[in-house]
């Protein structure tokens, strides 16, 4: 997305959560590209900094507890 595209994504609250649209339709996904620069493995969930050149964001992995053997093969990033 270009910069301008970006500032045109309105945010709703929803109780504790937020949501996000673009041009009237809900986000649902997103595709981060950069390289992880930390991790951290946590309870339920994988927190990674990634940096794409513009910046760090950190973005959460959450997984629910029988599935947190399957989120160490992604930790080990």
């Amino acid at each position: 997305m270009l910069n301008g595209q970006i500032k045109a994504i309105d945010t709703v609250k929803s109780g504790m959560c937020f949501e996000f649209y673009f041009a009237g339709r809900s986000i649902q996904r997103v595709e981060i590209v950069g390289c992880a620069v930390a991790k951290k493995v946590a309870n339920k969930k994988v927190l990674l900094h990634v940096d794409d050149g513009s910046g760090v964001i950190q973005c959460v992995k959450f997984y629910n507890v029988s599935d947190v053997d399957k989120a160490l093969p992604f930790a080990s990033i």
